[in-house]
C-alpha cells in the first residue's frame, strides 16, 4: 500500500483541526460544493456600465461614453445570484484564496465569449503598499494570473496607487470618482517592460467587483495617456 505524501498528511490535519465549509450552503467539507458551484449564474449578455441597456460586449452606450476612459466593462457572473457574493466576500476579506480559481476561471470563459484578440496584455487594478500588507494579497492580481494563464494572453502589472485612499464601498455616487482622482501612476511594467509595450494595444483591466465603474475609468485613464488602443474592464462580477 502506497504511503500518504507530506501534503496529504498535512492536508488532513488541516481539514481535522481547521475545517472547511462551503461559503454558500455552510456544509462541511470543501469552500465550494458542487451543487452551490451550479448555482453561480454567468452573465450571457453584456450591459452598458452605466445605463445598464443591454450593450454588444459591456461597451459603454453613445449616451453614457462622454468622460470615459474604458471601452466597456464585461461581467462574468451576477453578483447576488447564487453564491458569487459570499465567494467575493470570503477570497478578499477572510483571505479564502483558494477560491480564487471559480471566480478566475469564469472570467476568463466570459472573455473568450466577448473580446477575443490575440495580442491584448492583461493587467490588474493595483492596492496601495500599505493594503496590501495588510492584506497579503491583491485579490485583483490573483484573478488576473488565473486570466491570463486560461487566455493565454501575456500579464504585465503596468499600474501603481500612490495614495492610500477610502474605501469605495463606504462611498456613493460622486464621492467614488473624487476619492480616486488621479491616485493612480502608470508603473511600465518590469524594467523589460515600457510605454512601447502598451502603444497601440488592447488592455484588459481585471478587478473583483464594480459598481460605478470609477476604479477602472481612472486605471483607464492612466493607461490610455501611456498609449494604450483600447482599454476593457473585466470583473468577476457587477455590484
Amino acid at each position: 500500500m502506497k504511503k500518504p505524501s507530506f501534503t496529504q498528511i498535512k492536508n488532513h490535519l488541516l481539514d481535522l483541526f481547521f475545517p472547511k465549509f462551503c461559503v454558500g450552503c455552510k456544509k462541511e467539507g470543501n469552500w465550494l460544493c458542487e451543487n452551490c458551484k451550479e448555482d453561480m449564474i454567468a452573465v450571457i449578455s453584456q450591459v452598458c456600465p452605466e445605463c445598464g441597456r443591454l450593450s454588444l460586449k459591456g461597451k459603454y452606450c453613445k449616451k453614457c461614453q462622454k468622460g470615459k476612459y474604458l471601452k466597456g466593462i464585461i461581467a462574468a457572473l451576477y453578483y447576488k445570484e447564487g453564491p458569487t457574493k459570499e465567494i467575493i466576500h470570503n477570497i478578499k476579506y477572510n483571505s479564502v484564496i483558494e477560491l480564487a480559481p471559480v471566480l478566475g476561471i469564469s472570467m476568463a470563459e466570459v472573455l473568450k465569449n466577448n473580446l477575443v484578440k490575440k495580442d491584448a496584455l492583461i493587467t490588474f487594478a493595483p492596492l496601495h503598499s500599505k493594503r496590501l500588507a495588510q492584506r497579503g494579497f491583491n485579490q485583483a492580481e490573483l484573478l488576473a494570473k488565473i486570466i491570463a494563464k486560461e487566455s493565454k494572453l501575456k500579464l504585465i502589472n503596468l499600474l501603481k496607487k500612490r495614495k492610500n485612499t477610502k474605501q469605495q464601498v463606504e462611498l456613493k455616487g460622486n464621492s467614488r470618482r473624487k476619492n480616486l482622482a488621479g491616485v493612480f501612476n502608470f508603473s511600465g511594467g518590469p524594467a523589460t517592460a515600457g510605454l512601447a509595450n502598451i502603444k497601440g494595444k488592447t488592455i484588459i483591466i481585471i478587478d473583483d467587483v464594480t459598481t460605478t465603474g470609477a476604479t477602472l475609468n481612472e486605471c483607464a485613464k492612466v493607461l490610455k495617456e501611456a498609449g494604450a488602443k483600447e482599454v476593457w474592464g473585466l470583473v468577476a462580477a457587477r455590484g
